[in-house]
């Protein structure tokens, strides 16, 4: 995030604009917060420093944002984003561009109000954080087969081979998997990927470490290496390359399916909300939607996605 703010010094400055060529300095803000999956909508400096995805800091850190007030109207009303301890990068004025600068420059140190932090920067992301009331996560874990056997795209032997996953649907003798979901028999795999039960060694998860990517984008990126007892689990299987965290940043919704039309699921969270900080594993991403859950799902643009990059599942 600050490498993208620093690529923009020595842009100009135009009123209203948010780039990519030129910003005002909230501009400047929402191009980089939304290319890290903070933000999808605009707002103005007062908007940003009263926002629920900030928190209220005293002592400043790269990557924080520097707030200032009464500089050209009154209140909070010019903003930039922390390089480092002690300087800044700003979309300053129509002379100057897109410039860095001290925070103890005196006309800013004279109109200074503030640092935000950004909900989900101010601590890494930890497995114990996660919220345990989603129902997927208690089926986490891993299996391994004993036998070749068919994946199909349903929980059943009705649905079609998936010959896009596996060995051309087909698993393994002594192939690993992670498991996110169980229905009649059948266990989940990966996305339109399930395997019968009879022909795997289940084994649930009781601790399971994660390495996540410090970023917070929405891209998916595939985990480098997930293992059960030293055993490497298979990386081809489309829902292991969604695993990761989300810690949600404002009170969301939790919806039945990917979608606004989906009913709200009432039965998770707090009476089918999330609040402000919680904490999900992610095992799947369908047009713009995390899936945290068995009939549970989340919209990207209120929560911070961090995939993971090594995942570590204990039994």
């Amino acid at each position: 995030m600050v490498n993208l703010a620093k690529q923009q010094v020595g842009k100009p400055y135009v009123f209203g604009a948010s780039g990519p060529n030129a910003f005002d300095c909230s501009g400047l803000m929402y191009y980089v917060l939304k290319q890290n999956g903070y933000v999808n909508s605009r707002l103005n400096v007062e908007g940003y420093w009263n926002s629920s995805f900030i928190t209220k800091v005293s002592t400043p850190q790269k990557g924080d944002l520097i707030f200032f007030k009464n500089t050209y109207k009154t209140g909070p009303s010019h903003m930039g984003i922390m390089i480092d301890s002690n300087n800044f990068v700003h979309a300053a004025n129509s002379r100057d561009g897109v410039i860095i600068t001290s925070k103890d420059n005196s006309y800013y140190k004279s109109h200074f109000l503030g640092y935000g932090r950004l909900v989900g920067a101010e601590a890494a992301l930890t497995i114990q954080d996660i919220k345990p009331n989603i129902s997927l996560n208690t089926r986490l874990g891993v299996v391994r087969n004993f036998e070749t056997t068919v994946i199909r795209k349903g929980p059943g032997a009705s649905y079609p081979l998936n010959t896009s996953v596996g060995t051309d649907g087909y698993v393994n003798p002594k192939d690993q998997y992670v498991v996110s979901e169980y229905d009649n028999g059948w266990y989940k795999i990966g996305t339109e990927a399930w395997v019968y039960s009879e022909h795997f060694i289940y084994r649930p998860t009781t601790t399971i470490n994660m390495a996540l990517n410090g970023g917070n984008s929405g891209t998916i990126s595939t985990p480098k290496q997930v293992e059960v007892a030293g055993i490497p689990v298979k990386p081809d299987i489309s829902l292991n390359k969604q695993l990761g965290v989300i810690r949600n940043f404002e009170r969301t919704i939790v919806r039945k399916g990917p979608g606004a039309s989906s009913p709200i699921n009432t039965n998770v969270g707090k009476s089918g909300y999330i609040n402000p900080r919680d904490q999900y594993v992610v095992y799947e991403y369908k047009n713009g939607w995390y899936r945290i859950g068995t009939d549970a799902w989340v919209y990207s643009e209120h929560n911070n996605y961090r995939p993971s990059l090594d995942v570590t599942i204990s039994n």
